[in-house]
């Protein structure tokens, strides 16, 4: 699935049963876990081992292919102002925009 991702909206969550891979196809991010934070280019990869929790951030609009299985939760348990279910962030390819 490809985001759009801007700002900080993204919460810390996690996915406790599956790996989440980030594809950078455009943009620059940058992902937090609790003891590391990775910058991301365009065509970068990043792997989020289940069980770890992320949040990502960057200060420009960034497009990000997430690959990972249909029933994935973005959010994992996690419930913010962000999320959707999946068939409502596919259409609108907007899960994680901010103004700021």
């Amino acid at each position: 699935m490809l985001v759009k991702i801007i700002g900080d909206k993204i919460p810390w969550h996690c996915h406790a049963n599956e790996d989440e891979l980030l594809w950078v196809m455009k943009g620059n991010i940058v992902v937090h876990t609790r003891t590391e934070s990775v910058h991301l280019c365009s065509g970068e990869l990043y792997m989020v081992a289940k069980g770890i929790e992320p949040k990502v951030t960057t200060n420009e609009l960034a497009q990000v292919l997430l690959i990972e299985s249909k029933s994935f939760k973005h959010t994992g348990e996690t419930e913010s102002d962000i999320t959707q279910d999946a068939f409502e962030y596919l259409l609108e390819n907007n899960i994680a925009t901010s103004s700021s």
